[in-house]
């Protein structure tokens, strides 16, 4: 004779918290796998990214660089390269390399003369990365584009001024009130570099 056996979970409530307990196990251990997995694929993705950047970047510095105008190839590779920049930047905001890549990613529009843009991105760089080490250099870019290229004297001037402050110990800031004076005139500049002018306080 076949005997079945139904045991009620009301008679016996030890087995319904045994089944809840290892419920709960593996559930928590299913979430822990899960979690490595993730940061596993997260981290294999940055290296990857890393190491497509690292990979642009040397074909691009493989090309000469005696052009005036950017050729083609070295179009496409620096438009390349800028959309992988912007990419890691978008997905790992956080990342210590952000403001490198940052920083390069407004040398690389100037290089396709699109200089506003480019003062758009470092403007980035220096707000939002003001302890990085790009971030006086890309704040002087700013001024120096104006003056150079845009030839908006009146903000290259704010754009210097506002940087000899804050970074009054730069190397950049070296001949900074000089700069100032002779603001679009490079010719006068160099001379008075040159001769040692320097600009002397006023008697009281």
């Amino acid at each position: 004779m076949l005997w079945v056996f139904v045991l009620s979970f009301n008679e016996f409530p030890e087995l319904i918290s045994l089944q809840r307990i290892c419920s709960m196990k593996w559930n928590i251990s299913a979430l822990i796998i899960a979690g490595l997995l993730l940061v596993t694929s997260c981290s294999d993705q940055k290296t990857k990214s890393l190491q497509a950047i690292a990979i642009q970047e040397k074909a691009l510095n493989a090309l000469p660089r005696d052009q005036e105008i950017p050729g083609e190839e070295q179009q496409r590779l620096t438009t390349a390269l800028i959309d992988q920049y912007e990419t890691y930047m978008e997905t790992w905001p956080e990342d210590t390399v952000v403001g490198r890549f940052a920083f390069e990613t407004g040398i690389l529009l100037e290089t396709l003369g699109k200089y506003e843009e480019a003062i758009k991105i470092y403007d980035q760089v220096w707000k939002q990365h003001p302890e990085h080490r790009f971030a006086a250099p890309a704040q002087y870019r700013t001024g120096f584009i104006c003056e150079k290229v845009l030839k908006d004297y009146s903000e290259a001037k704010e754009r210097y001024t506002e940087f000899a402050e804050m970074h009054p110990g730069h190397p950049l800031a070296k001949n900074m009130e000089l700069q100032l004076l002779y603001i679009g005139n490079d010719e006068a500049l160099l001379n008075s570099i040159l001769s040692g002018d320097t600009i002397q306080d006023p008697q009281p």
